[in-house]
């Protein structure tokens, strides 16, 4: 996509918000290609939103078994089999998030989230799966320093021998996961190739992070800090409830049934 692109239009004229069907407006006789690429684009969005709403609702589900969300998102249709409450709550939220925030700094915001998540996965993959933990949380701290460094060193364009040899370091400390542990293979289904793939994973989301500007991370921290305190507010109030007898946090045996599978 990128060689057709810059084979089609100079750089410096490519349309940042639909490059290929701008592109191909320029080009005498083409405009139809330009009007499949809106078709298809609306269709692969459509696709996305479905995806990430199903998924998501399923999410908020687990999330409310486990107490953590209030008990009516862990409920199940009876006939459909579906999370219809945690679905509708989706929607609800997509709404309001499309209607009063500003697009781009919303998408940095689930940017930065979710690169942030992926990087807690690829991370405690290597602590679990790793016989001596303590040796892993040192060598993840040596990672993620490097990692954060080189991905600043291309935010602020360094030169590239810079560079160069932080990527060097940065491979080096791949060593201690190689030499140093043992990482057993779960009976479920495991993550192949371990520790090359989380610490590949772990590393090129960071290097990622780090070239985001303030506003995400501020925005990171902000939201980080309201959903620790929200837990913790939950914590003690769960507890209150139990002693009562009950909460709004409790699940009991209607909201555990399972759901319907696609």
């Amino acid at each position: 996509v990128v060689l057709v692109l810059t084979g089609l239009t100079a750089s410096a004229d490519i349309d940042k918000n639909a490059p290929l069907a701008v592109a191909f407006d320029g080009i005498e006789g083409m405009a139809w290609v330009s009007f499949l690429i809106d078709v298809g684009g609306l269709i692969g969005l459509s696709t996305t939103l479905l995806i990430g709403l199903y998924a998501q609702s399923r999410v908020y589900l687990g999330i409310a078994r486990d107490g953590e969300l209030p008990k009516i998102l862990a409920r199940v249709h009876p006939v459909r089999g579906t999370p219809a409450a945690a679905q509708i709550w989706c929607g609800i939220v997509a709404i309001l998030l499309a209607a009063f925030l500003d697009v781009s700094a919303l998408a940095s915001l689930l940017s930065i989230g979710v690169i942030t998540s992926y990087s807690f996965v690829c991370a405690t993959v290597l602590m679990l799966r790793s016989n001596n933990p303590s040796i892993v949380k040192r060598s993840l701290l040596f990672t993620v320093v490097l990692s954060v460094v080189l991905g600043a060193t291309f935010r602020c364009q360094a030169p590239w021998w810079l560079i160069g040899a932080l990527g060097v370091l940065l491979l080096v400390s791949l060593a201690p996961f190689l030499r140093s542990m043992h990482f057993f293979v779960p009976d479920s289904y495991p993550c192949p190739f371990v520790p090359s793939v989380p610490w590949l994973g772990l590393t090129s989301n960071l290097v990622i992070m780090a070239q985001l500007p303030l506003a995400a991370w501020i925005r990171l921290v902000v939201v980080t800090v309201l959903v620790l305190s929200w837990y913790e507010w939950r914590k003690r109030f769960r507890e209150r409830g139990a002693a009562q007898g009950g909460g709004l946090f409790s699940v009991n045996d209607n909201t555990s049934r399972p759901y319907a599978h696609p």
